[in-house]
Formats: structure tokens, sequence, C-alpha cells
């Protein structure tokens, strides 16, 4: 049920941080079950993984978030 864009995003991101490391993204995943596409693009961008690697992982959420216009 999700379009081409955001399945590229949370496919991106397993294998960047593995599955098990996916499923910590609750608040993201919780946002994306809700068709709630700005905020889990926000979720994302704030998270741990964010602040760490800013750059990727803005990128990652502007693709969740342009999709939602």
């Amino acid at each position: 049920w999700l379009d081409p864009t955001r399945s590229m995003v949370c496919v991106e991101l397993i294998f960047w941080v593995g599955y098990h490391g996916f499923l910590l993204f609750r608040k993201m995943i919780a946002a994306i079950e809700k068709r709630d596409y700005k905020l889990a693009a926000l979720e994302l961008y704030n998270s741990e993984l964010g602040k760490k690697y800013s750059r990727r992982t803005r990128e990652l959420a502007e693709l969740m978030w342009e999709e939602s216009k």
C-alpha cells in the first residue's frame, strides 16, 4: 500500500540499519500506518539516526514528505 518512493525509503532504511533497527522507528512506522507521511518524515528527521547522519536522513525524509503533496 506504499507508493514506490516511500517503499524505497523504507527499504533503504532497512538496508542501512537492519530490519530490527528499522522496527525501532516506532513513531515513524505508526505515522506511516496512519498515512501521515509528513509526520513520518519529521519522525525520521528528528530521530537519533537523523541527528547522526543529518544529510542522508534529511534526503530520505524529504522524499517521504514530498510525495505527500
